[in-house]
């Protein structure tokens, strides 16, 4: 039984001997190549993503269910996004997922870095950075395409004032809010199997 769920693990993400032939639904992580995360590309690269995603979420139930342990390692932000109650707006911070900054840096330790120390500036040198509530989108089909993490973001400055605003909306967008339509797929093919209520519970 556990060979049936790490052969199926190692498809979905593309590790193992499965490596040359990814589906893209997963990426690892730039620091550590065996933790893996929903790849935010997933939907452009994959046409079958949905699909694909629901399919991952049925899996992931079912060896919880027939207590299997996977050998397939996932940034806390996944869990814990996944766990977390649906109905987070898309405007709240990453605690509305059930992440927190900590929890960025597995996902992306450069970022992480940047946000941390922008936290720590004196405040005489945050506005010096030329931040704004706008930031680079990798998951948009559109090369160099922006999202804003407010309502006219591009034009509101990030200030000594605003900076843990914006690094609270910035770590949710980067852990949460690009990957939503992925989660929401593995929520779907999860509950099929077992209640992420009872799991939470």
């Amino acid at each position: 039984k556990r060979d049936f769920f790490t052969t199926m693990m190692h498809a979905f993400v593309g590790c193992g001997r499965y490596e040359e032939r990814r589906t893209n639904l997963f990426t690892h992580t730039e620091d550590n190549g065996y933790v893996f995360r929903i790849n935010p590309k997933s939907s452009t690269l994959c046409a079958d993503a949905d699909r694909l995603f629901e399919a991952f979420g049925w899996l992931l139930a079912r060896a919880l269910v027939d207590s299997v342990l996977l050998d397939v390692h996932f940034q806390p932000a996944f869990y814990k996004s996944l766990l977390s109650d649906s109905g987070a707006a898309p405007g709240a911070g990453a605690d509305a997922a059930g992440c927190q900054l900590a929890d960025l840096e597995a996902c992306d330790k450069k970022l992480f870095d940047s946000l941390t120390e922008l936290l720590a500036m004196p405040e005489e040198e945050v506005e010096l950075v030329c931040y704004t509530f706008s930031i680079p989108d990798d998951s948009s089909r559109t090369a160099g395409a922006t999202r804003e993490l407010k309502p006219n973001g591009v034009s509101i400055d990030v200030t000594a004032a605003n900076r843990e605003e914006v690094v609270q909306l910035w770590s949710r967008w980067i852990m949460v809010g690009r990957v939503e339509g992925q989660r929401a797929s593995i929520r779907r093919g999860f509950e099929q199997v077992l209640p992420l209520s009872v799991v939470r519970s």
